[in-house]
């Protein structure tokens, strides 16, 4: 019998689309094992995106790419030709490798995970939320709902501070909740 105890490291590139996901997503995975490498922010949703993937894959068979996009409440119905236009520019562009880029939303926006650690919201903002009862992820606009609480609410700055400290555990400790970012940490 014959045992391959290779061992291979995987790695994993984020392509996201907005400037807030650019700085805050590879905190937001801060309890994987290694930060994923940030590619690229693409706010127009073109082909680039396939160019970089292809080049950031062509590093290796080891090499991933995950798109992350918000699934904002706006175009909630339109989420399937979203996410089919990425998956067309990954098939063409990567060809044979398409099998190493996957895409996924966070619904509706990163700020909704924040709701669900209600304490990391009150640290930065000073001041006296509660967890958020229900699913954070119907939320219909959670960046909105931060600036309406807190005058002056940066998504940078301040979402920043929040997601340094916000607990991924508590977030996700209710399996009837947040199945989108769950299924991030899944992949």
């Amino acid at each position: 019998m014959n045992h391959n105890n290779t061992w291979h490291v995987f790695h994993f590139g984020l392509l996201v689309t907005g400037r807030t996901e650019e700085q805050h997503i590879p905190k937001l995975l801060k309890s994987l094992q290694n930060q994923p490498e940030v590619q690229g922010r693409f706010p127009d949703k073109t082909t680039h995106i396939g160019f970089s993937a292809r080049k950031y894959i062509n590093k290796s068979e080891y090499h991933y790419v995950l798109l992350i996009d918000d699934l904002e409440y706006e175009w909630k119905e339109r989420a399937f030709d979203v996410f089919q236009l990425y998956r067309d520019i990954f098939d063409v562009i990567l060809k044979t490798n398409k099998h190493h880029a996957a895409v996924h939303f966070l619904v509706y926006m990163l700020e909704a995970y924040y709701f669900a650690d209600a304490n990391a919201i009150n640290s930065v903002l000073s001041t006296n939320l509660k967890d958020y009862e229900s699913d954070v992820e119907t939320i219909r606009h959670p960046k909105g709902e931060l600036k309406r609480l807190f005058k002056g609410f940066d998504e940078i700055k301040h979402g920043g501070e929040i997601i340094s400290i916000l607990d991924v555990e508590q977030v996700l400790s209710n399996c009837e909740t947040c199945a989108s970012l769950r299924t991030l940490y899944w992949i």
